[in-house]
């Protein structure tokens, strides 16, 4: 039931930031953005920046310990190696 949780938590607040230093400072300037979700239990989390920066290590695998390359550098590559028509 925690996966189902985390999954509907995901779903409805996470996002991908076009300019991460700019949400950054959104979030640290006001309280606007935050979002509350209730638990089963009743009792309410809130949740802040973790909606733009959970996405982030797909973009940035560095910031949680992997060498990988972003999906971003991911797709960039592989269209490159496509034989030219």
């Amino acid at each position: 039931w925690r996966t189902a949780i985390v999954k509907d938590m995901k779903r409805k607040f996470c996002y991908v930031a076009l300019d991460l230093d700019e949400e950054m400072q959104k979030y640290e300037s006001s309280s606007e953005m935050e979002r509350a979700y209730e638990l089963p239990d009743g009792q309410f989390i809130t949740v802040g920046n973790e909606r733009f920066r959970t996405p982030e290590p797909l973009f940035h695998p560095s910031w949680i310990g992997l060498s990988a390359q972003g999906i971003s550098n991911a797709v960039d590559d592989s269209i490159r190696r496509c034989p030219k028509e």
